[in-house]
């Protein structure tokens, strides 16, 4: 058996070397795979928190309106009070036609206020909720983009692996046959 070149010893070296380098950009691949990954957990845990923070301020806001419609019923009821009070008191009746229709209107108008009230709160929060959902879609999607820039880095990994194998693999071949091609010529005189 003949004794190794020098020529193999260098592309044993440089096979040795160019794997190595593979390997460390494998590693980087996969570092910023999970890199990303973890970025991306982390918006859709902030989405989710924000979501949730809509949700509750939407639920704030439908009490907040209830609160103000039961005040506005309550002021319509002091002011029909009022005027009954009023006109009981110069004299009037109390159940004259006139006091009737002006109590109903001032009750009607109570009302009005408060089912307004009512309305845009129940709308203002309908508004927080949809915002909720997409903020929350928002954070699903960065998690889903994570999640295939992870895969692209792993496969992009692999790759980097197995076309410096290739590589590695093809300057051994290169030198397994200059050595066969030194041993012929040795062989015939000629080295």
């Amino acid at each position: 058996m003949a004794a190794i070149s020098t020529a193999t010893y260098l592309a044993i070296a440089s096979a040795a070397v160019t794997a190595y380098g593979a390997y460390q950009t494998s590693q980087s691949q996969k570092a910023a795979g999970e890199a990303a990954m973890t970025a991306a957990e982390h918006q859709k845990r902030v989405a989710d928190r924000q979501a949730e923070a809509q949700e509750q301020e939407a639920g704030q806001i439908r009490a907040s309106s209830q609160r103000a419609a039961v005040e506005e019923k309550r002021k319509a009821g002091i002011v029909g009070a009022s005027a009954k009070a009023r006109i009981a008191a110069s004299g009037g009746a109390i159940d004259s036609p006139d006091l009737i229709n002006t109590v109903a209107g001032i009750d009607q108008g109570g009302e009005y206020e408060a089912l307004t009230a009512l309305y845009e709160g129940e709308e203002r929060g309908r508004g927080l909720e949809h915002g909720a959902a997409i903020t929350r879609s928002g954070g699903a999607g960065a998690l889903y983009a994570g999640q295939a820039e992870r895969n692209m880095r792993r496969s992009a990994a692999r790759s980097a692996y197995t076309q410096a194998a290739g590589q590695a693999a093809s300057a051994y071949r290169e030198s397994r046959y200059f050595d066969r091609e030194d041993e012929r010529r040795a062989l015939r005189g000629f080295g």
